[in-house]
């Protein structure tokens, strides 16, 4: 156990829901560090006109797999740990639902 409260000054916590195509294929753990990329779709606009995705660097506090009601697989809900600068323009993403993350490192 940890006494360490989170998040800490500075940070926020937040939400990101993905799909299991936009997941990495290991289970991501706490205190894994990644990022979260937006994913936005622009039909008909090649991917190499739309510039480097906009991403979030983060940890993972926790992860949550509902069930699948959809057919595409079961949603994993991941909370991560964020600069509180970075919190809105993640949220923003994740709510949008257009997310991809990437895992970068386990070492804590």
């Amino acid at each position: 156990t940890t006494d360490k409260q989170i998040p800490g000054t500075g940070h926020s916590l937040v939400g990101v829901g993905g799909i299991p195509a936009m997941m990495p294929g290991t289970k991501l753990m706490a205190g894994d560090r990644g990022r979260i990329v937006a994913t936005p779709s622009q039909a008909g606009v090649p991917a190499a006109t739309l510039g480097a995705p906009t991403s979030v660097a983060a940890v993972v506090v926790s992860t949550f797999t509902g069930t699948d009601t959809t057919g595409q697989g079961a949603q994993t809900i991941i909370t991560v740990d964020v600069p509180s600068g970075d919190a809105a323009q993640l949220a923003a993403m994740a709510a949008s639902g257009k997310v991809a993350v990437v895992l970068d490192s386990r070492d804590r």
